[in-house]
């Protein structure tokens, strides 16, 4: 049936598989949707008995009642056809083709509904009879041409080809390219160059056979000889995409994705709605991380199919990506209405109100999602923390507060129903009595979740942070010892001991030692750098300091600790300007209310000693 529905593709123009001059088929023929439905009164196998006994009268009755019975088969046939019903059309044709054995154009029709049901020896043998009669008619060649290749009977296929080229026409480009194919296949390359050159001398569409001459090239391993004809091709009409694609692999082979971009986009100035250049636009620009450089090409993508659901799913990515979270929203909310429910697209619109911190709408979103899905935990989580967060502002509400107990509820809750979100759930809420400086209390709910399945060293790492934030430091070295000793590099322990150290002015090499360790196992960690600069800030090596710990902000900008210490390395430098610019900076990022009056302290202590403010400050040296 597949080869069936090439060959009839060959008869129709809107199937042609050649591109008119300087167009751009976005994508392939879609499959037809159309439902078989066979015709009222004449269902199955009875069809050919009725119309057996409906012929046999009509031929006794004359001239009038056979020209009757002519009409209504054709219309039968055709509407048939039209709705998919091969079986029955090829049926009405067989006896329209009975009344009127010399119609070409009947036989035409029998022929290809033959073809659609795959009985391609009666469609052979049919075709073979109209082409004779024809003349060489060129569509009914490409037919026959096909059918022949189709059975494997490919000299036959050749002849007919040839036959095509040499009487000439409008069909001589498909006859040529078939001819050509058909070559290919039997490894006959010197024909096929033969047959190229000369129906390029006889076509305007020179693009085209110096484009199979590039593929011809390529199979022979003459990658040099592709591009010069791939090149020729273009340059012959700059709109003839194939042949940008072409070099476009040649580029991509090669690893230059900034060439292969430049050929595409250059391209594409021309040809702005070229789907195939479109879609291998963005995976290069996605390749190279350019996502916001994308989105107009994407745009364009959506512009041209806009059923296709997946794309607009990309694009709704692309602008979260890029903070263009209401521009999302109308991609998601489109989509919700093609899929309702949609798991993925819900989670994503809950995403996006999150972020635009309509929290209500996320939790509506979220909450819509159903337990089996594979969205559902990061949903549940996703709940838990927008309910955390309205419960911890300003830390100032009471634990009998509406918002406080909504979130212990919901955690305590979900913890029990579904045993596999207990560790996470539960972790947020040790880290929402962190969050109040209620170390004690975070402490007891961690230490809880100790026999929790995927308990691990980052809660292990977690507990230490917050023994050693209670003023246990005992206890927190113990459990840092404690992983050490199961994994003497995990990084973020050595870290941890090594700056524990500093903090207490204890042991200083053997502190560097760690941190150093620590370095050399994860050099891009901010955290770990700004370790190693505050052990140089420690030992009185400023610019080694100032260096690290920029590094270290480079890494992570939003750290309170970070941006203090950089501040405390200009204050050593004297560099007063950039010192306020860095409390500042701790000052915006600043968590808790005894994080800011700290730095609001040590703003007024540089103020005081300096007699100066941020609005009247000294030159830096």
């Amino acid at each position: 049936m597949k080869k069936a529905a090439f060959l009839f593709c060959l008869f129709l123009a809107s199937c042609s598989t050649f591109e008119q001059k300087g167009e751009v088929d976005k994508k392939g023929p879609k499959k037809s949707t159309s439902k078989k439905v066979k015709p009222k009164g004449e269902i199955g196998p009875d069809l050919d008995e009725i119309l057996r006994s409906k012929v046999d009268e009509a031929k006794k009755m004359g001239k009038e009642a056979a020209y009757i019975l002519e009409g209504e088969l054709f219309l039968k046939g055709s509407d048939a056809s039209f709705r998919s019903d091969y079986r029955n059309s090829v049926i009405y044709f067989k006896y329209l083709l009975e009344l009127q054995p010399n119609d070409p154009y009947v036989k035409k029709r029998y022929s290809i509904e033959l073809i659609k049901v795959g009985k391609l020896g009666t469609a052979k043998v049919q075709l073979e009879e109209l082409y004779k009669q024809s003349g060489n008619y060129s569509n009914i060649g490409l037919i026959l041409g096909g059918i022949y290749n189709s059975l494997g009977e490919r000299e036959k296929a050749e002849k007919v080809y040839l036959e095509i080229i040499d009487k000439g026409g409008e069909k001589i480009v498909e006859a040529c390219l078939f001819l050509v194919k058909s070559y290919q296949v039997r490894k006959k390359y010197k024909e096929s160059k033969k047959a190229l050159k000369y129906c390029e001398g006889r076509s305007k569409r020179k693009e085209l056979f110096l484009y199979y001459r590039g593929k011809i090239a390529l199979e022979e391993g003459d990658k040099r000889g592709a591009k010069k004809y791939f090149k020729m091709s273009l340059k012959e009409n700059p709109r003839y995409y194939l042949a940008v694609i072409e070099l476009g692999k040649f580029l991509e082979k090669e690893n230059k994705l900034k060439k292969v971009l430049k050929l595409y986009e250059d391209y594409l100035k021309e040809n702005p709605m070229a789907y195939p250049i479109l879609t291998r636009t963005v995976n290069i620009l996605l390749r190279l991380n350019e996502k916001k450089r994308a989105i107009p090409y994407v745009e364009n993508l959506t512009r041209i199919d806009p059923s296709d659901l997946n794309l607009k799913l990309r694009l709704g990515l692309f602008y979260i990506d890029v903070k263009r979270f209401e521009d999302s929203k109308i991609i998601f909310k489109e989509l919700l209405q093609e899929v309702p429910n949609s798991p993925k697209v819900l989670f994503h619109l809950g995403v996006l109100f999150r972020k635009t911190n309509k929290l209500d709408e996320a939790i509506a979103h979220f909450s819509k999602i159903k337990k089996d899905n594979t969205y559902f935990k990061e949903s549940v989580i996703q709940v838990a923390n927008i309910l955390m967060e309205k419960a911890i502002p300003n830390g100032k509400k009471s634990s009998s507060h509406p918002s406080v107990i909504a979130f212990l509820n919901f955690t305590k809750k979900k913890s029990k129903e579904f045993r596999f979100l207990k560790l996470e759930l539960m972790s947020l809420v040790s880290n929402y009595y962190e969050n109040l400086r209620q170390f004690g209390n975070s402490i007891a709910v961690l230490e809880s979740l100790r026999n929790e399945s995927g308990f691990g060293e980052n809660h292990e790492y977690y507990l230490a942070s917050l023994y050693e934030k209670n003023l246990e430091f005992g206890k927190a070295r113990g459990v840092i010892n404690s992983i050490l000793k199961k994994n003497p590099n995990n990084p973020h322990a050595l870290n941890f001991l090594g700056y524990s150290m500093l903090e207490k002015n204890e042991n200083l090499p053997l502190a560097l030692k760690y941190i150093l360790k620590a370095v050399k196992l994860r050099p891009k960690d901010g955290y770990i750098r700004d370790s190693l600069g505050w052990y140089y800030f420690k030992v009185g090596k400023i610019s080694k300091a100032l260096k690290e710990i920029k590094k270290a902000w480079a890494l992570v900008k939003s750290d309170f600790i970070i941006a203090k210490h950089l501040a405390a390395i200009y204050v050593k430098q004297k560099n007063y300007k950039m010192a306020f610019k860095f409390y500042k900076e701790a000052l915006k990022i600043s968590k808790t209310e005894e994080e800011r009056k700290e730095v609001a302290g040590l703003i007024k202590s540089l103020q005081d000693n300096i007699g100066a403010s941020p609005k009247r400050l000294p030159a830096s040296k």
